[in-house]
């Protein structure tokens, strides 16, 4: 039985990196005493992927984790059981949102490599009228080229065709630029580059104090957390 689970991580969490949130999840697993499923060989280790790594310092209202549990079926009780089990184990930061189990027949793949597209907001300081207007400019563009930075490259790159939608909104009390972008293995895009091209095109004093992802998406919109039975 295949489980996948949405959680947040917000706060000071946001300056952890992917591969201690990893090392932070297989040992909450093990304090929770989920029967989750090993890899055979020399060296078992935990059945479990990550949906996308997150940026550091960039936090999240809707990441997601997959999981293989040893028994095959798993009633909606011992879903909620096991949801509470870990977040009892969570420290600051981290929150289990909740645990889906995958239909044993359905064609969805693992949560990696379904990752299309990712929703964020960019909280900023400026007045939501002046945002509004910027974004409209914005979005008339024909093609907004930024420099893309690789390990050993720096090249141009028009991100147009990897924007799905900007908008600007409101969240708690603040102006945000709520944005959906291409993500995943085909095309990777990250918010930083859309502030910096915002910022270069249309909104010279924009600054982000926060960048939170919401939501992980397939490549047709399909939230990563609909694909339960």
């Amino acid at each position: 039985m295949k489980l996948r689970v949405k959680f947040s991580k917000t706060g000071h969490m946001k300056f952890i990196g992917h591969l201690d949130l990893m090392r932070f999840f297989q040992k909450a697993i093990r304090r929770s005493k989920i029967d989750i499923k090993y890899s055979e060989g020399f060296s078992p280790h935990q059945i479990m992927s990550f949906a996308a790594p997150l940026g550091l310092g960039i936090e999240s209202f809707g990441e997601y984790m997959d999981i293989e549990l040893v028994s095959d079926e798993i009633s909606d009780i011992e879903l909620k059981n096991i949801e509470n089990s870990l977040n009892l184990c969570m420290c600051e930061g981290l929150e289990i949102l909740k645990v889906i189990a995958l239909s044993s027949n359905s064609k969805s793949k693992n949560a990696m490599s379904l990752v299309g597209q990712a929703d964020y907001y960019l909280l900023s300081d400026i007045e939501l009228s002046k945002l509004k207007e910027a974004i409209e400019s914005f979005n008339s563009l024909e093609s907004i080229i930024v420099e893309k930075k690789s390990k050993d490259t720096v090249k141009e790159v028009d991100i147009k065709p990897m924007i799905v939608s900007v908008a600007a909104s409101e969240f708690e009390g603040r102006s945000v630029v709520y944005m959906r972008v291409l993500q995943g293995s085909e095309n990777n895009l990250k918010p930083e580059l859309v502030a910096d091209a915002i910022k270069k095109y249309v909104l010279e004093d924009l600054s982000v104090k926060r960048i939170i992802r919401t939501e992980i998406y397939d490549k047709e919109g399909r939230s990563l957390g609909d694909y339960g039975r």
